[in-house]
């Protein structure tokens, strides 16, 4: 499967034409994600949040995350894409994100590994810190931090947060609102021309390739 260049969702101001009218991306910051591991996990935070890693690792650091929000002629506000950046440099090319014992060869046409949402919310969070959360946390804990902070930044049909849940280390996760809600959402990584990882994006769905590519 042919990707599109998915840095095309994080143009600001750019408008995408679609079957239910114009759209025009703008682009919010939600903070900085700290990684440690060097892994990457992406899930529902408030449903999966034991999801594995993706295999590919990314460099150790804080690393800002932002939001592609696309603006409906209606009104309707919705997270197109979410983007963690790892260094400067533009992406030449971009690789379906897989998790352990994924295996690209093993999808049929048309179909994507992604991770699975019920709760209308994604994230992207280091796999120490998904430890550490799952080790000092119950559930409805999570679920009262997560859903008081997304409620502080509640704009009309989206919200985000940035929680710290280690001030030594900076454990956090950063999340946010997935689209129109629930789903299936692939992530894929952009490389530059070393093959070096220059960022991380999670698609929710909102175009086809072809609206964007």
């Amino acid at each position: 499967m042919t990707l599109p260049d998915f840095s095309r969702l994080f143009t600001e101001g750019r408008e995408i034409g679609t079957q239910i009218g114009r759209v025009v991306l703008g682009l919010r910051p939600a903070g900085e994600l700290t990684v440690t591991s060097g892994r990457i996990v992406a899930c529902d935070p408030l449903v999966f949040s034991e999801t594995e890693p993706f295999t590919r690792g990314v460099p150790a650091g804080t690393f800002p995350v932002t939001l592609s929000v696309a603006h409906f002629e209606d009104g309707d506000r919705r997270v197109a894409a979410a983007l963690v950046r790892f260094r400067k440099g533009e992406a030449v090319s971009w690789e379906l994100a897989l998790r352990p014992g994924e295996e690209e060869s093993e999808l049929a046409e048309g179909e994507v590994f992604g991770y699975s949402v019920d709760s209308g919310t994604g994230c992207f969070m280091d796999e120490e810190t998904a430890r550490l959360v799952a080790d000092n946390m119950d559930d409805d804990e999570l679920a009262d931090a997560l859903v008081a902070e997304l409620e502080r930044t509640y704009e009309t049909t989206w919200s985000w947060a940035n929680i710290e849940f280690d001030p030594d280390t900076g454990a956090n996760i950063v999340a946010f609102s997935t689209g129109v809600g629930d789903g299936l959402y692939p992530s894929y990584f952009g490389l530059d021309g070393a093959g070096e990882v220059v960022c991380l994006v999670t698609d929710f769905s909102l175009f086809e390739y072809e609206e964007f590519a």
